[in-house]
């Protein structure tokens, strides 16, 4: 079981997705696997966005949970990069990117020639000194306005890269907010001088920190700042005596940097058949668009309609 299944996680995603409507965290079976969802009024919430996967229970028996036909992202696998890059990821599985610090030196100097760039990130942050202010990281910024601008930030980001804006959805902004008043969202912020630079949301959850949102000053870019507060960020974590560092789900190249082993999250069960249908008519439609240049934008409009969906 994972962050996503902990009442702090389930409680913040029932008073910000579902107010006033009966929620209860419930275990539920799947292929002889146990997990710890929200029940909705007898429905189980297993897609929603920013629930990156959902991991078994440990030591829960099945019998005696509900069944569950389907979850349609969960842990599939755990394997090292090396043998993710060589295999790759299995049909319909989407990679979660980790660093294990056991693989890594048990100092931090040590450690830190192992991380990619520094000598870059080490002269982006002189020039972010000599042009902007010098650069101070706040582990957890107790100040509202890192929070606030962090989303505001990453909305930006979504629709500039044509993807869709989450915290356009004030449910979404709810659930970011409720985790902070919980005590549960680590705010990480750089700042140079003054002025915020980056900020980063993460979770600290037994030994693993999760990196979820990432975001930074657009007017900033050349400096690089949120790869300065990453690496910052890195080094906090690393003293703090964590034992991973989990880039979350998503293939983005970066993460593969850092990372030491993959996660492999992806379908469980049998999906419903409605979205059997749905598969069999795109496999048609695909068919027809290959060799026809038509593909790529069937691609982009696969993934917006997905991400409308788990808008809802």
């Amino acid at each position: 079981m994972n962050f996503f299944s902990t009442d702090t996680f389930l409680d913040a995603l029932a008073a910000a997705r579902f107010p006033g409507r009966r929620c209860q965290p419930v275990l539920v079976s799947v292929e002889g696997a146990v997990y710890r969802v929200l029940d909705v009024e007898g429905t189980a919430v297993t897609q929603v966005p920013f629930l990156d996967l959902l991991e078994p229970v440990a030591d829960a028996a099945p019998s005696g949970q509900r069944p569950l036909g389907w979850i349609p992202v969960a842990l599939r696998g755990n394997v090292t990069l090396a043998e993710w890059r060589s295999a790759g990821a299995p049909p319909e599985c989407e990679p979660c990117p980790y660093l294990r610090w056991a693989d890594y030196p048990a100092t931090w100097d040590e450690a830190a020639q192992r991380l990619p760039h520094g000598s870059d990130i080490r002269r982006k942050q002189r020039k972010l000194e000599g042009e902007v202010g010098p650069p101070r990281y706040v582990g957890d910024d107790p100040d509202p306005a890192a929070l606030r601008l962090c989303l505001e930030w990453k909305s930006h980001q979504y629709r500039a890269t044509g993807h869709l804006d989450q915290f356009a959805d004030p449910r979404n902004v709810a659930l970011f907010e409720r985790l902070r008043d919980a005590g549960a969202l680590v705010v990480s912020s750089l700042y140079a001088g003054e002025r915020l630079a980056a900020v980063h949301l993460g979770v600290a959850d037994e030994g693993r920190f999760l990196s979820w949102i990432p975001a930074y000053d657009a007017s900033l870019q050349k400096y690089s700042p949120g790869r300065i507060l990453q690496h910052r960020m890195m080094e906090d974590r690393f003293r703090r005596g964590d034992r991973e560092f989990d880039f979350l789900i998503g293939d983005e190249e970066y993460k593969y940097h850092y990372a030491t082993h993959v996660r492999i999250a992806g379908p469980v069960g049998t999906p419903p058949l409605s979205l059997r249908a749905r598969r069999a008519a795109k496999g048609v439609a695909r068919a027809a668009l290959q060799g026809t240049g038509l593909l790529g934008g069937a691609k982009q409009l696969k993934r917006w309609l997905r991400e409308r969906a788990q808008a809802r």
